[in-house]
C-alpha cells in the first residue's frame, strides 16, 4: 500500500490537506520489493490502485506546501504504520534538513516541510499523520478506472450562464448514486454572481460539478472529471480537472 498526505496551496490561494490510499493488489505489485522498498519509485511510478481519498482543495494545478507518505505491504496493521510514523516523528524539527526517511522493516516513511511551516514542522506533520490514520481507518471502495469525463452543456444570455449534465452524463451519475434518490437539474448563474464568487471562493467549476451531480469532488474526479460544452456550437471550453 501507498498512503500519503499534502498540504496544497491553490492558484487562488484555498490551503488545506488532501489524502490517498493505494493498494498493490494483482499486477499492481508486480517490481515491488518489499524487503528494501524504495519509497521513490513507488510515489512516483508504482503508487497502485486507488481506493480511499479526502479533499479539502479540489485537485489540479496545485502547490505542494508539505506532506507525509508511507509505503508498506497490502495488509499491513494501522498499529505498525503508526509505529513506524511516531519513528519518523522523532526526527522532525526545525533545523533539519528535508526530505526525512525511516525504514522499519518493510514500512518505509517519508517527510518533506517546505520553508513556510519549517518553525512548526513537528505540529505539521502531526497535523499529516492525523491524516493519514483517519484515512487507512476509512472503508476502502472498489477500484475503478476513470471513464471519459462527465459533459455540462452550458449556455450565457443576458441572464447569465446556465448549466446542466447531458443525458449519457446524468445517466452515469444516477448509477452512482445507486439507490439514493437524484434528480437531474439545471443551475443558472447571473454574471454578477459569477464575478463575486470566483473573486472570494477561486474557480467556480468544481462547485457547478458538484452542485449538478450531487457528488463529493472526489467522486466526480473518480468518474473522470468534467468537461464544459458550450452548447450552442458543441466546442469544448474546459475540462476540470486540468
Amino acid at each position: 500500500m501507498y498512503v500519503t498526505a499534502h498540504r496544497v496551496r491553490s492558484r487562488k490561494g484555498a490551503e488545506g490537506i488532501n489524502s490517498f490510499l493505494h493498494e498493490h493488489a494483482g499486477d499492481d505489485g508486480v517490481g515491488l520489493n518489499w524487503g528494501a522498498p524504495d519509497i521513490a519509485a513507488i510515489s512516483e511510478r508504482l503508487v497502485g490502485k486507488l481506493v480511499a481519498d479526502s479533499y479539502d482543495v479540489p485537485p489540479g494545478g496545485n502547490r505542494v506546501l508539505s506532506y507525509l507518505e508511507a509505503a508498506a505491504p497490502d495488509g499491513t496493521s494501522v498499529k505498525a504504520l503508526r509505529e513506524a510514523l511516531r519513528a519518523l516523528r522523532r526526527k522532525v524539527d526545525s533545523k533539519r534538513e528535508y526530505p526525512a526517511l525511516v525504514r522499519t522493516g518493510s514500512i518505509v516513511c517519508r517527510c518533506w516541510v517546505g520553508q513556510e511551516h519549517l518553525d512548526g514542522a513537528d505540529q505539521e506533520f502531526d497535523r499529516l499523520s492525523e491524516r493519514i490514520l483517519t484515512l487507512l481507518g476509512s472503508p476502502r471502495r472498489e477500484a475503478c478506472a476513470a471513464g471519459e469525463p462527465l459533459q455540462v452543456l452550458f449556455s450565457l444570455d443576458e441572464k447569465g450562464y446556465h448549466f446542466e449534465l447531458s443525458q449519457e452524463s446524468s445517466k452515469r451519475v444516477r448509477e452512482a448514486h445507486r439507490h439514493k434518490r437524484w434528480q437531474r437539474r439545471r443551475i443558472h448563474v447571473p454574471p454578477d454572481v459569477m464575478l463575486d464568487f470566483e473573486s472570494v471562493h477561486g474557480d467556480i467549476y468544481p462547485h457547478v460539478a458538484t452542485m449538478l451531480t450531487g457528488l463529493r469532488v472526489e467522486d466526480v474526479i473518480r468518474l473522470g472529471g468534467v468537461v464544459f460544452i458550450l452548447q450552442s456550437t458543441g466546442r469544448e471550453v474546459r475540462r476540470w480537472p486540468s
